[in-house]
């Protein structure tokens, strides 16, 4: 009996341990279902105004009658709309042009009008002309004189007279600005050359927050011009001259918003 009882006992554990093992085996299943996804990137995030941006994009794992479509944000609600309809599930595409500004994109996925995916939402740059007289009225509160100047045989048109300044080589502030749009300025500077005498010299310096300096300098009767790049941060323009007398100063800048500001 005693044995009988033992056999019994054991038998029961192991049919125990083959039907516990046994949800284990049933909840493993096949493999999981891969989710839907869509990327996409621009081929260069800083364009031109007007320019059309070009962008490379990809998706996976879409239902049947998937419909893929390029938007961006519009209006001050920032509503997404449509670009155009992307009939590839990947590919490089060129949408069409954009003015000035910062424009935000993303891939949008829909089947039988319901949301199936959209992608992270990327930003566009489109970069425009701003000028010096508007960078000037921005960063010197309107108090910029403007007109025409005679520099040897050439009629130079100003938007800032710095009126007298100080010798080189300490400068004298001709613009100071804020947290900027722009990516880069075109200065352009001239100092007449005085009856009294010949010889001098006019001096130009762009100074940042988080980049070196950049200088240049010029004789008298002569049109400077000096290209800096522009980090985005405050930003000054200093002249300087070796007589103490007026630089006449004009330019442009290429910036995403129309006054220059960020």
């Amino acid at each position: 009996m005693r044995k009988f009882l033992i056999v019994t006992t054991t038998t029961t554990i192991a049919a125990a341990a083959v039907i516990s093992a046994a949800p284990a085996i049933a909840l493993t299943g096949g493999p999981a279902r891969a989710r839907p996804s869509a990327t996409f990137s621009f081929v260069n995030s800083k364009i031109k105004a007007g320019g059309k941006p070009r962008l490379t994009y990809s998706t996976a794992h879409l239902p049947r009658k998937s419909r893929i479509y390029l938007q961006w944000q519009v209006g001050t609600a920032r509503v997404w709309q449509d670009v155009e309809r992307l009939k590839m599930p990947t590919g490089t595409v060129t949408a069409r042009s954009v003015p000035m500004g910062v424009w935000t994109y993303r891939i949008h996925v829909v089947a039988y009008s319901h949301t199936v995916v959209n992608s992270a939402s990327r930003q566009l740059y489109a970069y425009g002309t701003v000028t010096y007289a508007t960078l000037c009225q921005v960063g010197m509160d309107g108090s910029c004189q403007n007109g025409t100047v005679q520099i040897g045989t050439t009629v130079f048109t100003y938007a800032e007279l710095v009126d007298g300044t100080t010798t080189y080589p300490t400068y004298t502030e001709a613009l100071s600005f804020g947290n900027t749009s722009c990516s880069s300025i075109t200065l352009e500077w001239a100092e007449p050359e005085p009856t009294s005498r010949s010889g001098n010299t006019s001096y130009m310096e762009v100074v940042q927050s988080a980049s070196p300096p950049a200088n240049g300098s010029i004789g008298s009767n002569t049109i400077g011009a000096l290209s800096v790049a522009l980090d985005g941060g405050p930003f000054i323009i200093d002249v300087a001259t070796n007589d103490g007398l007026g630089v006449y100063m004009n330019g442009s800048a290429q910036c995403y918003t129309p006054s220059g500001e960020r």
